[in-house]
């Protein structure tokens, strides 16, 4: 999951492409210009640049604050450029908008259905987590591999995974008899 050097964040970005276009050379024409993709972009050059510069980047991004506006605009999106996040990601419905804390540690392939939050502490992401609309995970939570969250569901303690999480706070739901999670 350490991703410690620029170059790591084009060989996710390149797996994130792959993801999206699930191969489809048609559909390179407009994965490029989807909010979704706008977002994981920003984010994997911002992270390059961090992990190439270091504090510099910070001072660089703090500089080019009066034209945060304009990015707010195109990309609608809190996704801290120092938060470790592993190839895969996809965002579904960008538009909800998106947040991950600086802390945060993120396995591969993460899907966000949209309106989530990950932060407030240093949550912890095992790789293929899920989360659906507004569902949440605050504090110093680890979730293993293989979770998925329900939409509006706030995780606030640990799960080893793999499950599903629903309700308020957020609670394990028992597979069925044949060991598939309910729907």
């Amino acid at each position: 999951m350490t991703q410690s050097r620029p170059r790591d964040q084009f060989r996710a970005l390149r797996h994130d492409w792959q993801i999206v276009t699930h191969g489809h050379k048609s559909r390179w024409l407009t994965i490029p210009f989807s909010q979704g993709f706008l977002m994981v972009l920003t984010y994997r050059l911002n992270r390059a640049a961090y992990l190439a510069w270091g504090r510099r980047w910070s001072l660089f991004r703090g500089a080019t604050a009066p034209l945060s506006p304009i990015v707010r605009l195109l990309v609608p999106n809190e996704i801290d450029y120092r938060a470790e996040i592993g190839g895969g990601l996809r965002i579904l419905h960008p538009e909800l908008g998106i947040v991950i804390s600086a802390d945060a540690r993120i396995g591969e392939r993460l899907i966000l259905a949209g309106g989530n939050v990950i932060g407030d502490g240093a949550p912890h992401l095992g790789n293929n987590v899920e989360l659906g609309v507004n569902a949440v995970v605050i504090g110093n939570v680890v979730l293993g591999d293989m979770v998925v969250v329900g939409a509006g569901a706030v995780v606030v303690k640990h799960f080893a995974g793999p499950g599903l999480l629903v309700g308020v706070p957020a609670r394990p739901i028992p597979p069925d008899e044949g060991g598939r999670l309910r729907q």
